[in-house]
């Protein structure tokens, strides 16, 4: 449950200009927002980013045409802290969701840390990014995954300011991407189609009605289930795939997963042909990122290290791109660490808002209009905390399962220079992601000031935030879990 000194944390002051001229978004009516949020999608997944292993030419076109960020980040390396993060702009220590399910892998005896106590409900006194629009006359809308409420139904999107909301479910995943879909209650009549072509058929519906709303812009949280497991396409999605994935990729490379990529990438493509037709496309900006990493056992996220779960790049590294047919968003990439706690100023800044709150990410508009890096400090720190001992489990088929222990970790990214820190249980790492991007040579050693110094910045944030610290388990039996194979 969210401590009570946090909610007052988070406030809201309407009609107080906090644009200068400079920053100021372009002149003329608020646009349209759709932020596209995929589920697992890694870093690597998209066709521009894999030698065209994968298949994205409506992602692909987006990225030459918007504004793409190499360097983008979610703020965990799971799923409901990560949408916590994205919808609050506050990092976790803040919201307190850390993990999803239990944080620890195995029985008492099998963890040497006591990990983050289980969360997954956003509390409605922190002001969400909805609720921004919705205060700004906005039309709000939610559509599919949500994952933010466990124990209690009022944290459920309605309560969070969006006014249209189609699922919305406590569970974060489906036992099936084909009807019934379940245990997601979503409507599934006799012939219903594949679960992401079901939620681009609502995101049309919310969409059409602005076609003759004057003057009230719109803002939808489409939230994909894909291309998390499991893994699933339609059999004509697939069938591209079955020559270019052989039989030596079966351990990272899926051509079932593949037509899933395909097909999300299709359905963000439906989208723009609907704005382009009903002559909407010049007056919205879309958004699209994903909540973590790629899950390993399914895709490669190479060069990037690891995958969904970890502090490495290929946990947390995510791919990010501003769109707009208009005047919005014009053509440009940026290598700057950015992370999805801008979302919110950012957005705020590039429609016009006037509404001002506190938060914990940085402003992007005038980066993303005129492409001076200068604008945005590149060295400012970014951190994460992920207090969870989990094992994550996938399989590709019936002979070949994947799996990873991840440990309780915190991490923080300064300029080129990264350091992960476990809580004494593990060496620390220090990576110069210039010259490594796959995390593969420590330098903690080596460099011990540097090391020194991103460390004691960690820990001042850590204590500044309150964030929850794991401490030695007193039930932890290393010969017992040993042998049973559980800690290594």
């Amino acid at each position: 449950m969210v401590k009570p000194g946090i909610i007052f944390s988070v406030f809201l002051v309407l009609f107080s200009s906090w644009l200068s001229t400079e920053n100021s978004a372009v002149e003329g009516p608020s646009p349209n927002i759709i932020f596209i949020l995929a589920d697992d999608l890694g870093w690597a997944d998209m066709g521009y980013q894999s030698n065209g292993r994968f298949r994205t030419p409506t992602i692909d076109r987006m990225k030459e045409k918007g504004f793409y960020f190499s360097h983008a980040y979610a703020n965990a390396p799971v799923c409901a802290p990560s949408r916590a993060c994205l919808l609050t702009g506050l990092y976790p220590p803040r919201h307190e969701i850390y993990n999803v399910n239990k944080s620890h892998a195995g029985p008492a005896y099998s963890w040497p840390l006591l990990t983050a106590p289980r969360n997954e409900d956003l509390d409605t006194s922190f002001f969400t990014l909805a609720e921004a629009f919705q205060a700004e006359g906005y039309r709000t809308g939610f559509i599919g995954k949500w994952h933010l409420w466990e124990d209690h139904p009022a944290f459920n999107p309605e309560n969070h300011g969006f006014e249209e909301v189609f699922g919305g479910d406590p569970d974060g995943k489906v036992k099936s991407h084909f009807p019934k879909y379940g245990p997601v209650s979503l409507p599934h009549p006799p012939g219903s189609p594949y679960l992401a072509d079901l939620l681009t058929d609502q995101a049309i519906k919310f969409i059409a009605p602005s076609v003759k709303q004057d003057n009230r812009p719109f803002f939808l949280l489409l939230s994909h289930y894909a291309v998390h497991d499991p893994i699933e396409a339609k059999p004509a999605d697939i069938e591209p795939f079955k020559k270019t994935f052989t039989e030596k990729d079966s351990a990272y490379f899926n051509p079932v997963y593949a037509g899933m990529v395909k097909n999300l990438d299709d359905n963000i493509g439906r989208i723009l042909d609907f704005l382009k037709a009903k002559q909407l496309d010049k007056e919205t900006i879309i958004v699209f990122f994903s909540d973590n990493g790629g899950s390993l056992g399914y895709t490669t996220n190479l060069p990037l290290r690891s995958g969904k779960g970890t502090l490495y790049e290929g946990g947390i590294r995510v791919p990010l791109i501003f769109y707009s047919e208009g005047n919005w968003i014009p053509q440009g990439t940026s290598d700057l660490p950015v992370h999805s706690l801008d979302f919110f100023p950012t957005l705020a800044s590039l429609t016009n808002s006037s509404i001002r709150t506190e938060l914990d990410g940085n402003d992007l508009s005038t980066l993303i209009r005129t492409g001076k890096e200068s604008t945005v400090d590149k060295d400012r720190p970014i951190y994460w905390v992920y207090p969870a001992q989990k094992r994550f489990r996938t399989r590709h088929k019936p002979s070949a399962v994947f799996e990873q222990t991840t440990f309780p970790a915190a991490a923080i990214r300064k300029g080129d220079l990264k350091l992960i820190h476990y809580f004494g249980l593990l060496p620390n790492e220090l990576f110069d992601l210039s010259a490594d991007v796959g995390e593969t040579t420590n330098l903690a050693a080596k460099h011990p000031n540097l090391h020194d110094e991103l460390l004691g910045n960690l820990q001042e944030w850590l204590k500044q935030t309150n964030a929850y610290i794991p401490v030695p388990n007193i039930d932890f039996d290393p010969e017992k879990s040993k042998s049973e194979g559980l800690w290594k």
